[in-house]
């Protein structure tokens, strides 16, 4: 047999010779473990300087969510806001690029908030901080620099509420549904528990638009709000915060107008001087009705508007008033296709100004007041039955400064936009900032 030439036979046995190969592996694998631990080195530095950064974001909202509350009925309370958030900031272990450092922290703050479940709320600071961090043994494996972010948000709560829903155990004290909305410049206050459900809720594409939710009970969470809702939150020290706020009109005890069982229809106009009305009031099918300007007690007077077709009723500094024996046949009832316009006292030394639904605190039951209207109908006022349901839908339009009531139900198109405080309710106990993120 012929033998191979001793060069293929070298050739083989270094093919066939595997020692090196450990070394190889062995520095390849070392490389990976020294990457490794350096990294373990590094997230612990990190861990600690993300610590350091969140005390200086946490303290940062804060403070800027504190001057939102002692500037909050200030033109530049933003500006001071952030201001003071900076300053927080840098007495808490922030490091300024102003100060020389090579390696400075970034701050944004954000008023109202960009990120999170609380974006938009304009009560509301949002704080972070951005720490570039040393990459010491990992940087051998790794390129490029590493940071740490930490973020923070805190409100202010200013006590300041437009839409408040009184009873303290009902499910449902406040529902929003079937496309209503609440697009409000204040803050909305369930005061009920739920009564083991919702006290809050806004199902079948309602949605809450607001500088603050609150309620002492749960609320149904597939529903639209804007922020989200603190819930489980104190109920209202005071039951009712305006209770004696409004004096019980003169014109209660007045005799009675004389005007009977009136139904005004068919293109008629009536107009209703102020005063004590007796006897029920029914507008339908193309009537008009003129409310006069001043109080109009409604004392087991129903006032009954349906179908007005091309009719309406309106009122210019106009309050309804309605007293403690008003029942479920007394109640005010705007049925659907009703035009309605009507609008408060304005005038700041009217006792009465800017009330223009105004039931008697002692009137309770289970009595609701009924707004269905068209689109095109405009309330203007607070309307304040704090013993007493109201329930809006139909497209009907409220503008003005609060409704307060014990349990109120929004449907079916109703909309209410730019409600303000007025009389402002500011309870002290309330004037405080948190952190909620």
């Amino acid at each position: 047999m012929r033998e191979r030439p001793h060069r293929l036979n070298g050739f083989k046995r270094f093919k066939e010779d595997d020692a090196g190969g450990v070394l190889i592996y062995t520095a390849f694998a070392l490389s990976i473990l020294l990457g490794v631990a350096g990294l373990a080195v590094d997230v612990a530095a990190w861990q600690a300087q993300k610590r350091s950064i969140q005390t200086t974001a946490d303290a940062a909202a804060f403070a800027g969510a504190n001057e939102l509350v002692r500037m909050h009925d200030k033109t530049n309370r933003d500006d001071g806001a952030t201001a003071a958030a900076e300053l927080a900031a840098a007495m808490n272990n922030y490091v300024d690029p102003d100060d020389g450092d090579p390696d400075p922290d970034a701050l944004t703050i954000n008023i109202p908030p960009l990120y999170g479940e609380f974006a938009g709320a304009t009560n509301a600071v949002e704080a972070i901080v951005r720490r570039p961090v040393p990459t010491f043994l990992a940087g051998l494996v790794f390129d490029g620099a590493a940071h740490v972010s930490a973020r923070s948000v805190a409100h202010a709560d200013y006590g300041e509420y437009c839409v408040m829903a009184l009873n303290s155990s009902k499910s449902n004290s406040l529902k929003v549904s079937g496309g209503a909305n609440l697009n409000l410049n204040c803050g909305v206050y369930v005061n009920s528990e739920g009564g083991g459900d919702n006290a809050l809720s806004a199902p079948g594409g309602g949605c809450i638009n607001a500088t603050v939710i609150r309620s002492a009970g749960p609320y149904n969470k597939s529903g639209c709000y804007n922020p989200k809702p603190f819930e489980n939150t104190a109920r209202l020290i005071t039951p009712n915060p305006f209770e004696g706020l409004f004096p019980v009109p003169s014109e209660a005890s007045e005799p009675c107008d004389g005007v009977g069982n009136t139904t005004v229809n068919n293109g008629e106009v009536f107009e209703l001087d102020s005063g004590r009305h007796c006897n029920k009031i029914t507008v339908q099918n193309g009537g008009e009705l003129v409310l006069k300007d001043g109080v109009h007690v409604f004392d087991g007077a129903a006032l009954t508007i349906h179908g007005l077709v091309h009719g309406e009723v309106g009122g210019d500094g106009v309050n309804l008033y309605y007293p403690p024996s008003t029942g479920s046949n007394d109640a005010l009832d705007m049925a659907s296709d009703a035009e309605v316009h009507l609008a408060a006292p304005t005038d700041p030394s009217n006792p009465l100004a800017n009330v223009l639904i105004y039931v008697d605190e002692a009137a309770g039951g289970n009595v609701q007041h009924t707004v269905t209207a068209q689109s095109t109908s405009t309330l203007s006022g607070m309307i304040y039955m704090p013993g007493q349901d109201i329930k809006f839908s139909g497209g009907s339009n409220t503008e003005g400064v609060m409704i307060v009531a014990d349990e109120i139900d929004l449907s079916g198109q109703a909309n209410f936009d730019n409600l303000g405080t007025i009389p402002q309710f500011v309870n002290q106990e309330d004037l405080k900032a948190k952190l909620i993120e």
